[in-house]
């Protein structure tokens, strides 16, 4: 019987597991390229990065009292890891200012109470907790001499936890009856507290009206055009606020000032109300507030009367807000006027212990009012719209 050779068959074999062994490592390579691929993407899903975040202008980016938390980098030797980006608002840090964050905007004069004069404190307790919320958001700053400093105290009380625990100087008045001018070595003004069987209505509040977002800056200059001057300067400073304002003090409407002659004029050829309202076109996302001035015990002349009824009628023939402080100041808290021997408005005794001066801060009860009128500025241009008679 003749045998067949075994060599050939076993050489077939041989070559056929040679090719089989060929193709899967031409295939190998690809599946490991494909690895590396992911790989080097995983740090691009996993890391909070501002591309990946919700834009702050978006309409949806909504503020948030709840702490964020940014996300860590990507542990090298985690292997799972989702390759799909995570959500936005998981990782987008909760928005701080209207200005940067896409915050609804400020509602656009005539607000429900364009002028905000002494008539506008009464609606601070008024104010519902929701347009609280809203308003301490808003970024402002403001621009005075020590009366601003003054106001910038009295938001510092509201700003209090309550009102026995806020600082002495924010808890002091007359221990009967308003006296002017008192003596400042008698017992006519105290430092009330909890233990008092009466608080005087006039240095009452609440507390918690978050005052970080509210900055002041204290002018600079001699005459109230070189400090007019100082503020225009100084405003691309604050271009990132929403709020940008400035208030005239009341040296700068003594007798001898030409303030109420050029402050309107539009020929004058130095700063005055036209580069004020300049801008607004240089700033149109910007809201721009106007004040009256603030008064002394012997300011009351005719030039701070009438430049303050020159801005009170621009303000509402041009629909302009105007933080009226000459207002809140010479009316007390009862709303009665405060006039000198010639018939102009001075500030009330009820402000002030100075006999010529016009400062808030021996007793407390001006500066809170002109604090609680700048809430109620406030939380109108968050949208609240106060019932008013």
């Amino acid at each position: 019987m003749q045998t067949k050779p075994i060599l050939p068959w076993a050489l077939v074999i041989v070559l056929g597991l040679a090719l089989i062994v060929m193709l899967v490592q031409q295939n190998q390579p690809a599946a490991v390229s494909q690895n590396q691929t992911e790989t080097a993407s995983l740090p691009a899903d996993i890391t909070a990065s501002p591309a990946a975040e919700t834009p702050a202008s978006s309409p949806s980016a909504t503020p948030s009292d709840e702490p964020t938390t940014t996300a860590k980098p990507a542990d090298p030797i985690t292997p799972e890891v989702s390759p799909s980006p995570p959500e936005p608002t998981s990782t987008a840090p909760a928005p701080t200012t209207a200005a940067v964050t896409g915050f609804q905007p400020l509602a656009t004069p005539p607000i429900p109470v364009n002028i905000i004069d002494h008539r506008a404190v009464a609606l601070f307790d008024q104010i519902p907790p929701e347009f609280l919320q809203e308003a301490e958001k808003i970024r402002m700053v403001f621009f005075d001499r020590s009366v601003g400093w003054n106001i910038s105290s009295g938001l510092d009380c509201l700003a209090a936890p309550s009102w026995a625990a806020s600082p002495s100087h924010c808890r002091r008045y007359f221990t009967s009856q308003v006296v002017c001018a008192p003596d400042p070595n008698s017992n006519q003004v105290k430092t009330y507290t909890g233990r008092d069987a009466a608080i005087p209505a006039a240095i009452r509040f609440p507390g918690g009206h978050d005052r970080s977002n509210i900055e002041f800056v204290l002018s600079e200059g001699a005459y109230w055009f070189e400090e007019l001057q100082y503020f225009l300067n100084q405003v691309p400073q604050y271009a990132d606020r929403q709020i940008i304002t400035y208030g005239h003090n009341y040296l700068q409407v003594t007798s001898a000032s030409d303030i109420a002659d050029v402050y309107f004029d539009p020929n004058y050829d130095g700063p005055n109300l036209y580069d004020l309202v300049g801008l607004e076109a240089q700033y149109p996302d910007k809201t721009f507030v106007y004040w009256t001035t603030s008064l002394a015990r012997n300011i009351g002349t005719d030039v701070s009367r009438r430049f303050n009824e020159q801005m009170r009628d621009w303000a509402r023939t041009n629909n302009r807000i105007l933080y009226d402080l000459a207002d809140i100041l010479s009316h007390t808290p009862e709303g009665e006027a405060c006039l000198s021997d010639s018939g102009n408005p001075v500030i009330c005794c009820a402000y002030t212990t100075e006999s010529e001066g016009g400062h808030l801060g021996a007793v407390s009860a001006g500066k809170l009012q002109a604090a609680k009128a700048m809430w109620v500025m406030l939380a109108q241009l968050a949208g609240w719209q106060p019932n008013t008679p």
